[in-house]
């Protein structure tokens, strides 16, 4: 301890976003290392880190001290345009003293957001008398509101200022707060805060403007600024904190500053030594479910359990008494852990989700309560939002099954309930939710409305400045140019080695994605750098300081806060995107006992949901996805072919190509496959397949062991298996199961140790099991405890995947069409799915203005089958409002269409004319050059009506067709692409991609690497037409190039490195233009974003090139046989050759506006047509 009693009271940690340096655990310990007993957090405006201090600060001994440095707005925090830059607010130091001030400043800081918010989140003096009750204030730095008119030289001004803030807190809650960081105002400000404290008898603090932890980074955080900012440290005119003092000082250097008013040294730790807050954590604050007149929670919940129970398993084969059981001691452990009300709100949200009727018994919903006061889509909701099956394990809860929670049977699939709720682990239950994605904010909007919505919130996150954006933005800083900044993140490998101690001490060798600087510093690469540059070196000195630092905030994107309470009260919200967020983050707010839970969309559900839609509208069938028969073997047969392209879980190659060697039959097998095929369990696949396909060959080391492993061929798959052997083996309870797993999977020394003892003896004890037996298994235990999947999680998911599997199977059409419904803001995808469908034989038609909607149609067509119509909604610039106005118009010509649409701009309605959207109005090339005048026309027309002139030219004829000479196929293609990113109008890869059915295209490809389902390094063939080949020469001299080409679906980059290209460079400009087969492998770079978001740059590495076929001119001889007709048919042949007609009476030929490829159908065609031709 100290001899100096001193404490911090203005500290601004990494919460200070871009603005504070001092990371929380580092600013504790050293201020314990400088014998400091308690310390402050005074960020700015917010709270978000209080949660975190308050917990590290307990942990080191040191005293947390609460705090905030508000903004207060000089009239009212209403106000808007009141001065200019910091004129729009003034700084207030706050500090709670008891927990009535901590409660009333998350209010303080709560309104700055949500009322106040102006630049800043400002307060005002209206607030602060409100809450001042239980708070400590000081008048903060030179931007307080006192000290400013100090510097101004208005003392009296300064001296009412202070009074009145005096008043509002009270006297001895109000200090004048001295600051000495070498500037020159504060020496005029002290001056005055010592005469004002001479003549009012307001007391005096002294503090340093704290925002990093060490004086040395002083440079560190003037980089940070500029990082905030968006400045080079060179720049003149930008924020910068001069005189480099403010950081974490000792009490003596403090004292040194102030021997003028040492009691301003000595109030600061009186004033520590006032402030008691007690945050709780464990103490969990569940909102009140109200029930039925005549019932408590918990006799409410019997009864619907009990109802629940009955409806499932009236008929069941399980025995009656058992389920009764179970049920009881599910009820039971949930009542003793206080989670009624729990499971009572979770039901209700999920069944209003499930009701089409909400309509008919709102009150059901809404006892008690003024209809009128609903908002009309909760209370009339007439629709279905789809709900997931289960996920997590809570799909191991019969009791959860029972109030329809879940939807998969947990006795089918012995699952445990235990591995979700243990009274011997007590912690808040964690039933995430999958909805729809296009429907999960009416379920949160239903919940606001069903407990107030002051009373739900969602979560904040932070967005940290990680390896990647801190090079990147430390560089830019310190002027370095982008390009060396970027190439020291491409060299930035995807995994590194590294040295850490096991749980029995010995260092092993590990591989991981590098996180941090120190990580990557004595890599070849980066230590060539360091060593030869002094700039660089700077960037991971400085960056090491701040690597790590929350950069920004967002919403997190399921979580959601119900509160008992108003949350104000209870914990700091703010405002994002029109909705209340908690300054806490998910961990902090589960942690002081706020009900959170996890409303997930997931894009499967509203695939499931777009397909039956489909299928109705179209087949007229209803589906009932989730009563289907779970043993159908066409549906297994599609997932033994592996044709499980669009079925979630089971897209990627190596999934694919484990289905080919799995055969599933069963969903246990889908369920298996889920499980192992992950990192870890990979290794053990091969084991299982033998498993399956010879059972008699597994050794099982005793019984119980078979009788728990039985189903997965002697490997402990899933973590509820360990529970299951380890109770029936050793007697542990299924409560003490649990707990054993999750310590041996954390590597806990106590578990592996004494957990090995309590398996052993009571083994030895149960079934007289020898010693090295019980070592044997619990060996097995301990490595698969590491890799154990959650067999709740996994059945429900692969009964997701099945249920996708077999809409596949019946509604191929129907499926596909839903899924680039879903995914019609995501090009690139879109033109995957639908080249995925035209390779199972479906026909994709163009945009089409009388026959298209807003999403993705099915038609039937002359044979029977359908056809997949191209949605609006996917039209490149086409937004989905655009898309509904579209979908609306009725109209009989082009022109009608154009002066009917409300956005009358000349780039989106070419893009329409190149998707094909009006194609039946006539040439796409006529069409497009009509366009300014239409548009012109229509303008000037809607000019006049504006002023009340209805012009006569709306009473002249309208052009019917649009016909003439077409855009030549290359550039209708590109075109076509543009707006819809596939070409359907035709392709020159057309006539070679039959003899390719096993190439990917270019947008699957994408796909496939951007969702991690392509194998690393594996060899990939691609087709392409090549557009562009850069020939340059490496630093070596040594030749290479860099080539861009397209297919049907998309584009890419590709790099041929010095030793590939030797083999092709006399030739390479052949390939311009060409159809080509290109062999190699994908380059996937990871890179951060601005926000440092993960992305993905994606390029092709070229190891050869075969062009496919030659350029040549196919010279047709004129004759009455070469009909309107003919001409179409001979143009679908699409290619890379010229079409020539020739007249030989005079000589006259006549190049035909298309190019083919000369194929045996092709020369068929014109044989069968007497068409004489020479090539």
């Amino acid at each position: 301890m100290s001899k100096v009693p001193f404490t911090h009271l203005h500290v601004h940690t990494e919460y200070s976003l871009l603005d504070g340096a001092s990371k929380i655990d580092e600013l504790v310990a050293r201020t314990k290392e400088l014998g400091m007993d308690s310390i402050a957090i005074t960020d700015h405006g917010v709270m978000y880190g209080v949660v975190d201090f308050y917990r590290a600060a307990l942990k080191a001994g040191i005293k947390p001290i609460i705090g905030c440095e508000v903004y207060v707005a000089p009239g009212s925090r209403f106000d808007r345009e009141i001065g200019q830059g910091e004129d729009r607010y003034n700084h207030l130091v706050l500090l709670a003293e008891n927990d009535k001030g901590y409660h009333n400043l998350l209010k303080i800081v709560s309104r700055g957001f949500t009322e106040g918010f102006y630049y800043k989140p400002r307060v005002d003096y209206e607030v602060l008398e409100r809450y001042h009750e239980g708070i400590i204030a000081l008048s903060a730095c030179l931007a307080g509101a006192v000290a400013t008119r100090l510097v101004k030289g208005l003392y009296e001004e300064a001296k009412e200022e202070a009074l009145r803030l005096q008043e509002i807190f009270g006297k001895g809650n109000f200090f004048l707060e001295l600051q000495d960081h070498g500037l020159q105002p504060q020496q005029i400000v002290n001056q005055g805060l010592l005469r004002m404290h001479d003549e009012t008898g307001i007391d005096l603090v002294a503090t340093n403007d704290l925002h990093y932890i060490y004086d040395t980074d002083q440079e560190a955080h003037d980089i940070l600024l500029c990082i905030q900012t968006g400045k080079k440290v060179t720049d003149e005119n930008r924020m910068r904190y001069d005189g480099g003092q403010y950081y974490l000082k000792s009490p003596e250097e403090m004292a040194e500053l102030f021997p003028y008013a040492p009691e301003a040294i000595t109030n600061t730790h009186k004033i520590a030594e006032r402030c008691h807050v007690t945050i709780e954590f464990g103490h969990y604050k569940l909102p009140h479910f109200q029930v039925p007149e005549g019932y408590t929670s918990e006799s409410y919940l019997r009864k619907l359990c009990q109802e629940g129970l009955e409806r499932k398993y009236h008929d069941s084969e399980y025995d009656k008494q058992m389920l009764q059981d179970r049920l009881d001691y599910e009820l039971d452990t949930i009542s003793s852990m206080g989670f009624v009300d729990y499971f009572l709100i979770v039901q209700d949200f999920i069944n209003w989700s499930k009701d089409d009727k909400v309509y008919e018994h709102p009150e059901r919903y809404f006892p008690n309560r003024n209809l009128d006061d609903v908002c009309d889509m909760v209370k009339n909701k007439n629709f279905v939002i789809k709900v997931g099956p289960g996920r997590g394990s809570a799909a191991g809860s019969l009791l959860a099954y029972c109030l329809k929670i879940t939807n998969l049977d947990p006795m089918r699939y012995d699952l445990l309930f235990e591995r979700f709720l243990n009274i011997e682990r007590v912690s808040m239950p964690d039933v995430d939710i999958d909805f729809s994605n296009k429907d999960r904010e009416k379920v949160v909007e239903y919940v606001q409305e069903k407990y107030g919505y002051e009373h739900v919130s969602q979560i904040a996150t932070f967005q940290k400045l990680k390896l990647k954006s801190i090079i990147k933005k430390v560089a830019k800083a310190l002027g370095i140019p982008y390009f060396k900044a970027d190439a020291m993140t491409k060299a930035i490998p995807n995994s590194i080695i590294v040295e850490k101690e096991n749980s029995e001490g010995i260092i092993e060798k590990v591989e991981k994605a590098p996180e941090l600087l120190s990580e990557i510093e004595k890599l070849e690469y980066f230590s060539r750098q360091i060593n030869s540059d002094d700039v660089i070196k700077k960037v991971f000195r400085m960056g090491k300081i701040l690597e790590g630092l929350p950069a920004s905030t967002g919403k997190h994107a399921a979580g959601v806060i119900i509160g008992r309470k108003p949350l104000k009260e209870i914990v700091a919200l703010m405002e994002v995107d029109g909705v209340f967020v908690t300054q806490f983050e998910k961990k902090d707010s589960e942690a002081i006992g706020l009900l959170k839970m996890d409303f997930l969309g997931l894009q499967t559900l509203d695939i499931i949901e777009q397909t039956e839609n489909l299928v109705k509208e179209n087949l007229h069938e209803t589906i009932d996805i989730n009563n289907i028969d779970i043993h159908d073997a066409g549906v297994y047969n599609l997932f033994q072919k592996a044709d499980t392209a669009r079925v979630f879980q089971f897209e990627g190659a190596g999934m694919r190509n484990l289905l080919t060697k799995l055969h599933p039959t069963k969903l246990e097998h889908l369920n298996a496959a889920c499980a192992l095929y992950r990192p870890g369990p990979l290794e053990f696949i091969p084991n299982y397949l033998e498993g399956k396909e010879h059972p008699s060959s597994v050794d099982y080391p005793h019984e119980a062991f078979k009788e728990v492993t039985e189903e997965t061929y002697g490997i402990l798959v899933y973590q509820e298996q360990i529970m299951t052997l380890v109770q029936k083996m050793a007697g542990f309870s299924l409560g003490e199961a649990d707990i054993l797993r999750r310590g041996i999977s954390k590597k806990e020394e106590h578990y592996l140790i004494e957990g090995r003892k309590q398996f052993i003896d009571g083994a030895k004890k149960k079934w007289n099991v020898s010693e090295d037996v019980s070592n044997k298994i619990y060996d097995m235990i301990v490595l698969f405890a590491n890799y154990g999947f959650n067999k709740s999680h996994s059945c429900a998911y692969a009964y997701v995947s099945y249920q996708v599997g077999w809409l596949k199977h019946y509604y191929p059409e129907a499926f596909m069409a839903a899924n680039a419904t879903v995914a019609s803001q995501d090009k690139t995808k879109v033109a995957s799915i639908l080249f995925e469908a035209q390779k199972m034989g479906i026909k994709v038609l163009p945009p089409d203005i009388k026959k298209s909607r807003s999403h993705f149609t099915i038609e039937k067509n002359e044979e029977g089958t359908y056809d997949i119509r191209y949605g609006l909604s996917a039209i490149n610039r086409v937004s989905v409002k655009t898309a509904n106005d579209l979908e609306n118009i009725e109209a009989d010509t082009f022109e009608e269409y154009v002066s009917k649409m409300p956005l009358m701009k000349s780039d989106l309605i070419i893009s329409l004319i190149d998707s094909g959207l009006f194609d039946c109005f006539g040439s796409r090339k006529q069409l497009c050059q009509a366009v300014p005048s239409i548009v012109a026309m229509e303008k000037y027309k809607r000019g006049l009506m504006a002023i009340g002139i209805n012009p006569i030219l709306n009473f002249l004829p309208r052009k019917k067709r649009f016909d003439g000479y077409e855009f030549s196929l290359l550039d209708l293609c590109k075109r076509e692409k543009d707006s819809i990113n596939v070409s359907l109008n035709g392709h020159i890869l057309d006539s070679y991609r039959p003899l390719y059915t096993e190439v990917l295209s270019i947008a699957e490809t994408l796909e496939l690497s951007k969702n991690g389902l392509l194998m690393e390094n594996a060899p990939i063939q691609l087709l392409g037409v090549i557009n562009s080949i850069r020939q340059i020469n490496t630093k070596k001299g040594l030749p290479m190039a860099f080539i861009e080409f397209d297919d049907e679906t998309s584009e890419m980059n590709g790099v041929i490195f010095p030793r590939d290209f030797e083999k092709l460079a006399d030739y390479i400009n052949d390939f311009q233009d060409m159809p080509t087969l290109l062999k190699g492998k994908l380059q996937v770079e990871e890179d951060e974003d601005e926000n440092g978001n993960q992305t993905q740059k994606v390029s092709f590495i070229i190891s050869t090139m075969e062009i496919l076929d030659k350029s040549e001119t196919l010279y047709l001889e004129n004759s009455k046989n070469i009909t309107k007709d003919i001409i179409k048919e001979i143009s679908s042949f699409n290619g890379i050759c010229d079409v020539v007609v020739m007249d030989v009476s005079n000589t006259k030929s006549r190049l035909l506006p298309f190019k083919v490829s000369i194929t045996e159908k092709l020369i068929d065609v014109l044989n069968k047509n007497k068409i004489h031709y020479k090539r």
